[in-house]
């Protein structure tokens, strides 16, 4: 939730009561935004991006918040069994990342149509995120056909690395020159990352 959202609960009022009290909430607010037709995408679109950048400007979902959803909705698991479906779920969020990332930068260039249909033609693209599970963003590049090696060998090595744009850096700089990824640009969403490239 972020700071300036307000919910409420009510949990055995009658739709009568609470379409009341949601009155009541609302006369007392005056900013109102009239959505209309014109322009419902780009508020959707802008409120979308507010939403997404709040969630990821800390790093996203922590491992305390994860156990702590696992243990709201009353699962447990074992530690190992909890630290791979945190992975899991940090390379998920990773994706997510990606795609977020890639459209944001795609729209900031004003391609045509038929340049955008081109724009994958050479290059990988993919993002190294200020910070994230080291182990996630392994497998992420693995699947960003960036890894030499065995991911899992790697997510083994660097379980433990703290600083991800470190991370990154030993494993491109251990490419030979002409195979290393190149930095595109830096964005701010949905979160404080670098987008790199690599040649296919």
């Amino acid at each position: 939730m972020q700071p300036n959202e307000i919910i409420k609960y009510f949990k055995d009022q009658s739709l009568t009561e609470v379409y009341n009290a949601a009155l009541e909430s609302t006369s007392e607010l005056t900013d109102f935004i009239k959505i209309g037709a014109d322009n419902f995408r780009a508020y959707f679109e802008n409120a979308y991006k507010k939403d997404m950048t709040y969630k990821s400007a800390k790093g996203g979902v922590t491992y305390d918040e994860f156990i702590n959803t696992g243990s709201e909705s009353g699962i447990t698991l074992s530690s190992a069994k909890t630290q791979a479906a945190f992975v899991d779920h940090k390379y998920d969020e990773l994706q997510q990342w990606h795609d977020a990332a890639l459209s944001e930068y795609i729209e900031s260039l004003n391609l045509e149509d038929h340049q955008e249909n081109d724009f994958y033609d050479t290059y990988q693209y993919f993002i190294v995120p200020f910070t994230t599970n080291p182990s996630s963003f392994v497998r992420y590049l693995d699947g960003q056909l960036f890894l030499d090696e065995k991911s899992e060998d790697l997510e083994n090595v660097f379980k433990d690395e703290k600083d991800i744009k470190q991370l990154f850096a030993k494993l491109n700089n251990s490419k030979s020159e002409i195979l290393r990824a190149e930095l595109v640009t830096t964005l701010d969403f949905p979160l404080k990352l670098d987008l790199y490239k690599i040649k296919y």
